[in-house]
C-alpha cells in the first residue's frame, strides 16, 4: 500500500539570491533521508520573478518523488530578514504580537515597507537580568517576496505550509547536539555572493546579519585570506554589537559554528579560529543521502534539509 508514504515525506525550498534548492526527504526508524534533490536558477538574478523552467522542473520533482500531499516549507534568503531582539512586557501571546504591531514603523524601523512579520519568545540569556520585561524576537520579511515565493511553489502544484529562517535550517540539519547547544555560539554561513553571520543559543536565534563579499570571489576548496580576514572583522563586529547594544553586558561566546564554502577545509578554520581568538569548527549536516540521489556539492543542500526537518518527525 502507497497511500500513506506521503506522510512519511516532507520538503524543504531554500530560496537564495540568485536561485532555489530543492530537497525531498523521508522518514524512517534510522532518521532523515534524503531522496533527491534540485538547483534551478530565477530569472533575471535576484529579481522576483521564477522562470517557467524552473516551476516545471518542481513540478517533475514532486512527481517523481510523490511529493503532492507532503509537508513543504520555505526558506527566505537571509538578506531579505530583518530579525530585531527587543524587551517587551510578559503580555500573552496575542497581546504581544499586538503590541509590537503598534511599534512598527514608530519605534521599531524596518528597511522595508509592508513586512509580514512574527514575534517569537526566546531564553533569558542573563539569568539575574533585573526587570519585569521578557526577550522576543521580532523577525520581519517584505511581504511581496514571501507572496511571491508562496507563489512559486503553488504553480508547481505543491502545498506550503510554513516559512523558516535559513540560519535555523541550517542549525537544525545539524542534529539535536548542535540544536540543543547551551551558550552562545556565532553561525558563519559562508556563500559565494555573501556570508551570514547569526547569533544562537540553545536553538534560538537572537541576530542576524548578512553582508555582500568584500573581497573576491571564493573558488571552494580554496583559502583566500582576504576574505577570511574580511569575515572575522564582521563576526568581531557582531559579536561586540550582541554583547553590549542587545545583550547589555560581555557575554562569553563559546565559538564560531563554520557552515557553506571552506567548512571542510581545515586550514580555514584554523585561521579564522587565529583572527577571533575563538574555536572555529565545521557544522555537518546529519542526514543520509540515498543511493543515486548524491548530487555534486551535497553540503550545499544543508539548509534545504533542515527546512524539511521543522516540525520533526511525522
Amino acid at each position: 500500500m502507497t497511500w500513506h508514504l506521503w506522510r512519511r515525506r516532507a520538503v524543504g525550498i531554500e530560496f537564495t539570491r540568485t536561485g532555489c534548492r530543492c530537497v525531498a526527504v523521508r522518514f524512517s526508524s534510522r532518521g532523515p533521508e534524503v531522496l533527491g534533490a534540485i538547483e534551478g536558477e530565477l530569472a533575471d538574478g535576484n529579481e522576483l520573478q521564477a522562470t517557467d523552467a524552473f516551476v516545471g522542473q518542481l513540478r517533475d520533482f514532486s512527481r517523481r518523488h510523490r511529493l503532492r500531499n507532503c509537508r513543504v516549507v520555505i526558506g527566505v534568503p537571509s538578506e531579505r530578514v530583518t530579525v530585531r531582539l527587543l524587551k517587551m512586557p510578559p503580555l500573552p501571546d496575542r497581546a504581544l504580537r499586538q503590541a509590537v504591531a503598534l511599534e512598527l514603523g514608530e519605534t521599531i524601523h524596518l528597511p522595508f515597507d509592508d513586512p509580514v512579520f512574527d514575534v517569537v519568545r526566546v531564553p533569558q540569556l542573563v539569568a539575574d537580568d533585573p526587570g519585569d520585561e521578557v526577550p522576543v524576537c521580532l523577525v520581519a520579511a517584505p511581504r511581496g517576496y514571501v507572496q511571491w515565493a508562496l507563489q512559486v511553489v503553488r504553480s508547481a502544484g505543491l502545498r506550503p505550509r510554513a516559512v523558516d529562517l535559513a540560519p535555523l535550517a541550517r542549525l537544525r540539519a545539524a542534529g539535536p547536539d548542535a540544536w540543543q547547544a547551551a551558550g552562545v555560539r556565532v553561525l558563519l554561513q559562508l556563500d559565494d555572493a555573501d556570508t551570514t553571520i547569526s547569533v544562537v543559543a540553545g536553538g534560538a536565534l537572537y541576530f542576524l546579519r548578512t553582508v555582500e563579499n568584500l573581497s573576491n570571489g571564493v573558488d571552494e576548496g580554496t583559502v583566500v585570506d582576504g576574505r577570511l580576514a574580511d569575515v572575522a572583522y564582521e563576526v568581531d563586529r557582531v559579536i561586540k554589537f550582541f554583547q553590549f547594544n542587545l545583550a547589555g553586558r560581555e557575554l562569553p561566546v563559546d565559538g564560531v559554528w563554520l557552515a557553506g564554502l571552506l567548512s571542510d577545509e581545515a586550514a580555514a578554520a584554523a585561521r579564522l579560529s587565529g583572527l577571533l581568538g575563538l574555536p572555529v569548527q565545521p557544522l555537518p549536516a546529519e542526514v543520509v543521502w540515498r543511493r543515486g540521489a548524491a548530487v555534486n556539492h551535497s553540503a550545499a543542500y544543508a539548509t534545504a534539509v533542515g527546512l524539511a526537518l521543522k516540525g520533526g518527525f511525522p
